[in-house]
């Protein structure tokens, strides 16, 4: 079984799960495994946080972009992904961000659906910015809009 929280306040994550033995972070819920063990779950709510701003081809902010930041080594029973969109101001920030090291993109249109895509991932691992979260702190970080592509081409090529 995959373990999910929800109504966690926008500055918390999961720091850890653990059931009996088993980090369930990393290898899922299985309760066969630990009769009479108990389910543990760490909330940290000193998560790290990404903001900054984006901007378009011209060298302006960019409202409206679409931002993700994949976390390099995510719990295999995590998403990989965090997004958020930047505001009038081509502002944006990514909040609840477990500690790690990250890559973060903006693109000016992108299907949400395939962000967390393996092909799409290794699409685009090389456009975006390299950043590392910490616990509690605020990672600054300016990114320059992946553009839309031509009609009809291949998304995985953004």
């Amino acid at each position: 079984y995959r373990t999910s929280i929800g109504g966690l306040p926008a500055d918390a994550y999961v720091k850890s799960a653990r059931y009996g033995d088993d980090d369930v972070l990393e290898d899922g819920l299985n309760p066969s495994k630990g009769r009479g063990a108990t389910l543990e779950i760490v909330v940290s709510n000193r998560a790290g946080r990404i903001e900054g701003t984006v901007t378009g081809p011209d060298g302006k902010p960019f409202a409206g972009a679409t931002i993700a930041a994949y976390a390099e080594k995510p719990p295999k029973t995590a998403r990989g992904s965090s997004t958020a969109a930047s505001d009038q101001y081509g502002h944006f920030a990514l909040r609840g961000l477990r500690p790690g090291a990250y890559r973060v993109l903006a693109w000016e249109d992108v299907d949400e659906a395939e962000i967390d895509e393996p092909d799409f991932k290794k699409a685009n691992q090389n456009n975006g910015a390299s950043v590392s979260v910490t616990e509690g702190a605020v990672q600054a970080l300016d990114l320059k809009l992946i553009p839309d592509t031509e009609p009809g081409s291949d998304p995985g090529s953004r």
